[in-house]
């Protein structure tokens, strides 16, 4: 496999990293949102479909693979956090 296949999902553990340390550091709420709102819609679905190797035909049918898989991770997440008394801003950026 390339490197240049992984750009992608470089990008997208970059941009996670960036919104955990948001979320530790600041309580900037427009940040947070910013930040958060692809966490949350678009990356753990796509790295989850690119981790199974589903393949798409077209960009607007893997973005809405990508986003149902996100709500999924979301839901199981809240699930989990729930049951570890977790459910705080931290606890939900380290989960996505």
């Amino acid at each position: 496999m390339d490197v240049h296949d992984n750009k992608d999902l470089s990008a997208a553990c970059a941009w996670a990293t960036a919104t955990v340390a948001a979320v530790v550091i600041t309580d900037s709420t427009p940040l947070r949102a910013i930040l958060g709102t692809p966490m949350v819609l678009l990356v753990p679905g796509h790295a989850v479909l690119r981790a199974l190797g589903v393949r798409s035909a077209s960009l607007p049918e893997h973005l809405t693979y990508a986003v149902g898989t996100s709500l999924a991770a979301g839901i199981a997440g809240g699930l989990a956090l729930n049951a570890l008394n977790a459910l705080t801003p931290a606890g939900w950026a380290i989960w996505f």
